[in-house]
C-alpha cells in the first residue's frame, strides 16, 4: 500500500469515518467510506483481470490489515447491521477470504474496527456482489 498515497488522501478527506484502503494487483489504489465504491472496483477487476492484492480497515489511526496470501480465491465485503429489538443497532463492515470454496469472515465494530464475529461460510450463502474474485479463480468459473 502507498502509505504516501494515503497521507494525502487522509488530510484531504474526513478523518471521523472509516475507511477502506485497497490496492488492486496492477498498483491502482481505493480509498473509500461508501460501501458502493466496492461494487466499482468489482467491474474493474473484472474488466482489466485484476484482483485486490492488499486490503486495510482504518479508522484514525487503528489500522486493520486483511490477511489475503497467495492461497486466496478471492476477497468478499459488506456492510452489515444487526440489532435487536429495544437495543441500538450496531454497524459492521464484514471483510471475508475466499479459500477453497468457503468464505471466512470476520465482523468488525464501525467505527471501531473491532473483531465481534468470526464465521465461515460456504461461497453460497454469501452475497456474490460482494466477492471479487482473483484472475485464476474468476478464470475457473468461466470454464
Amino acid at each position: 500500500m502507498d502509505q504516501d498515497r494515503w497521507r494525502k488522501f487522509f488530510k484531504e478527506n474526513n478523518r471521523h469515518v472509516t475507511w477502506v484502503k485497497v490496492m488492486l494487483s496492477n498498483g491502482d489504489h481505493h480509498f473509500f467510506s461508501n460501501h458502493r465504491e466496492w461494487l466499482f472496483i468489482k467491474t474493474l477487476c473484472d474488466n482489466l483481470g485484476t484482483k485486490v492484492s492488499e486490503m486495510e480497515l482504518q479508522f484514525r489511526s487503528h489500522l486493520v490489515k486483511i490477511d489475503i496470501d497467495e492461497e486466496s480465491e478471492g476477497v468478499y465485503f459488506v456492510p452489515s447491521v444487526m440489532g435487536m429489538v429495544g437495543a441500538e443497532t450496531r454497524n459492521y463492515f464484514t471483510v471475508g477470504v475466499l479459500k477453497k470454496g468457503v468464505v471466512y469472515k470476520k465482523m468488525y465494530l464501525v467505527p471501531e474496527l473491532v473483531i465481534e464475529k468470526e464465521m465461515a461460510d460456504p461461497i453460497s450463502q454469501c452475497f456474490e456482489e460482494a466477492l471479487i474474485y482473483n484472475e485464476k479463480t474468476q478464470e475457473n468459473r468461466e470454464e
